[in-house]
């Protein structure tokens, strides 16, 4: 036992050096990289400023040189302040447009005050600066000056004002972006070191460990799988070797004995005996396989299932930053909705057949194992994406949309399966926090990304990367799992409508469901993935800040909830936290009613994170204790299979709910007032469990039939 754990003290630290020395690495790379890159765009972007500058300027001068070569003065055109402020649109970074005669004086002007660059338009006429193209960092601006000549000579000189902000908020934007890929750059290789490290080296290592134990035991039934060429490859298959000799020397043995039952005469019948005895000797102190060849023995482990879990929920969280702007722009009017629901109808659909999809894949799990059934929904999915990207109008993307939550119900619900199979009692509350912790990771590096890529490429270019990642996942599993791995000891219970009304007999679990557990999805779906986006885009805030904004509550969920779930297991304090939840999540979102810009949008999606951070756990953790004669009754997976499902009748309507607050009253509003029914809730809640928390619950019984 001691000798065991040394061998797996010796393996951790192993694969923690490698793990270790392979991060720093690649940070060291990754940071390098960063700092060239920006240094890159700090050299390039105010020349490129300029040339666009220079661009803008010489195509309207080249309209007004063409009205002074008609004859008509410079000092008497017609119209010119329309004319420049229409030469201004489109280009956010162009705060002012001035032409000058000789002199320097101001003819025509659009745009901001150039009261501060005055001098500067007189020095260039006075030849003090060269109208050049190239701009001049002038009180709060650059300024490109370029020269307005027509066929009798020089009329003047026509300014372009670039506001020296865009130019600081650009390289900042660009700041975050390279952060952003940074980390995601990191979360991503952490997830696939992970993966190899523990596929390539320490998992074998680990396994040949066990084997050799079992060997040294006189068991020879079992070989290791051999997966690479490299040095533990190499003694691997000396080990398959050894193990092997012995088996084919057992074997011989075997069939020679085989012979001399045939065999006739003293001295045949002599060696017959002997050669029996020592068959079974060999029996009794040793284990051979009954095939030709020892088996392959592959022991599965957690890792086999978070990596190709990470890819696929990042390939679905890569749309969350724009989603609702990209059904905005397919907008189809549909008969009895209004344009705000129409919206909310692609994400609600999916919220819908995600939960209707996830029973039914359950049981095609237990029924045909959760290799076959990952890659089917692996398949719909990625048709779905594609058809997402595609898409010509609201309705077929609805379809398609659709098609994709099947598929995700598909895909989590066989990795949810495999890890009830590879684990037991035991170790299987660390399995699903495994399962978990891939969600909400993929969830930070997909929201994040997902938003600078959309920025960068555009929404159907992201959209074709998350088929493509589709794809990736399930190459993974086809490698990967196993190609059975599901059985009847891994069967999941099904949830019927009788299990629902038992447990909704229960006052106390129907108050923990309907002011506890629906509100907490609705705020999610309602404020985060549907409001948010739309509102800070109204706000002006480009795509990589809308995914970086959304990122912060996922950012907070992923390091604030177990915290919190350790401490309402060490307290024993589950419905206080669950209030204190409520009341952050849903006081972040009335502050947005106060203040109408991106900080109290943001401040709201942190206080969000930080309420779910504190109720989720302890909430689904009272569930057996409010439930505690229903858990006697169906077991308490069951029981907590239904509250899983009850609960995304949130999700469902969360987006219809948001868009009809949305439609009367406006967003920031839309968002109070989600904020306002969560704290409502919570007021219900927290009454209810100070006056019958201490009750006992009433008895529960089947119903009839």
């Amino acid at each position: 036992m001691a000798e065991a754990t040394h061998r797996s003290s010796l393996i951790g630290r192993i694969r923690a050096r490698l793990f270790g020395l392979a991060i720093v690495l690649l940070l060291v790379a990754l940071t390098a990289i960063s700092l060239y890159s920006l240094s890159q765009f700090e050299h390039d972007l105010v020349p490129e400023m300029d040339r666009k500058a220079a661009a803008v300027g010489e195509s309207l001068a080249a309209d007004i040189v063409r009205a002074v070569d008609y004859g008509v003065p410079p000092n008497a055109l017609k119209g010119m302040g329309p004319f420049l402020a229409a030469g201004m649109e489109g280009h956010p970074e162009i705060r002012y447009l001035a032409v000058c005669d000789g002199e320097g004086a101001v003819l025509y002007h659009a745009g901001a005050a150039v009261d501060g660059v005055l001098a500067h338009f007189r020095a260039v006429a006075a030849g003090g600066a060269a109208a050049d193209g190239r701009s001049v960092r002038v009180d709060v601006f650059y300024d490109t000056a370029v020269p307005i000549t027509a066929r009798a000579g020089a009329v003047g000189t026509l300014h372009v004002g670039v506001d020296q902000k865009f130019v600081q908020k650009t390289l900042e934007d660009i700041v975050l972006d390279i952060l952003i890929v940074l980390l995601v750059s990191l979360l991503v290789t952490f997830e696939l070191l992970l993966f190899l490290i523990t596929f390539n080296i320490s998992g074998p290592i680990e396994t040949v460990t066990k084997l050799m134990t079992r060997v040294e035991n006189g068991d020879f039934r079992h070989a290791m799988e051999s997966r690479s060429k490299d040095e533990v490859g190499q003694f691997i298959a000396a080990f398959n070797d050894a193990v092997g000799l012995v088996h084919d020397l057992y074997r011989g043995m075997v069939r020679r004995a085989d012979a001399y039952r045939q065999a006739t005469g003293d001295e045949l019948r002599t060696a017959r005996r002997r050669m029996v005895a020592a068959l079974r000797q060999l029996h009794d102190r040793f284990a051979f396989a009954d095939a030709p060849k020892p088996a392959v023995y592959r022991e599965s482990t957690l890792v086999d299932v978070r990596t190709p879990l990470f890819i696929f929920v990042f390939a679905e969280e890569l749309s969350r930053s724009f989603f609702p702007i990209y059904v905005r722009d397919l907008f189809a009017p549909v008969p009895y909705l209004t344009p705000e629901a129409v919206i909310g109808l692609p994400i609600a659909l999916f919220m819908l057949f995600v939960a209707i999809g996830t029973p039914f894949a359950g049981a095609w799990t237990d029924r045909y194992g959760n290799r076959p059934v990952f890659l089917w929904g692996a398949g719909l999915a990625v048709v779905g994406f594609l058809g997402t990207a595609l898409a010509f109008n609201l309705y077929d993307l609805m379809a398609w949309r659709v098609l994709t939550a099947v598929g995700y119900a598909m895909a989590t619900m066989a990795c949810q399966g495999y890890i009830v199979a590879i684990t037991t009692a035991e170790n299987r509350a660390r399995g699903m926090a495994v399962f978990v912790g891939a969600i909400m990771v993929a969830a930070i590096c997909g929201t994040s990304i997902g938003g600078v890529l959309a920025e960068r490429l555009g929404f159907r270019a992201t959209f074709f990367l998350s088929a493509a990642l589709a794809l990736v996942a399930a190459a993974f599993v086809h490698q990967v799992f196993r190609r059975r791995e599901s059985g009847p000891e891994a069967e999941q219970p099904k949830v019927t409508t009788r299990e629902v009304l038992i447990l909704l007999r229960n006052p106390r679990f129907a108050v923990m469901m309907l002011f506890g557990a629906v509100p907490a999805k609705l705020i999610l779906t309602g404020f985060l993935f549907y409001l948010t986006p739309l509102f800070l885009h109204e706000l002006g805030n480009s795509q990589s800040d809308i995914g970086r904004g959304m990122m912060v509550y996922f950012a907070i969920m992923v390091f604030g909830n177990p915290l919190c779930a350790r401490l309402a297991d060490r307290f024993r304090v589950r419905a206080p936290l669950v209030t204190a939840g409520g009341v952050l999540a849903g006081g972040g979102a009335l502050v947005v009613l106060l203040w109408h810009d991106t900080a109290a949008v943001i401040g709201g999606i942190a206080a969000l994170g930080l309420g779910h951070s504190l109720s989720t756990a302890p909430l689904l953790a009272m569930v057996p204790v409010v439930c505690e004669r229903e858990v006697r009754i169906l077991g308490q997976t069951m029981v907590l299979g239904v509250f899983r499902i009850l609960e995304r009748i949130g999700s469902v309507a969360g987006p219809f709910v948001t868009a009809a607050l949305a439609g009367l009253f406006g967003f920031a509003e839309a968002m109070a007032g989600l904020g306002a029914i969560v704290l409502g809730s919570t007021v219900v809640f927290t009454l209810y469990f100070l006056i019958a928390g201490s009750a006992p619950p009433r008895p529960a019984t089947r119903p009839a039939g």
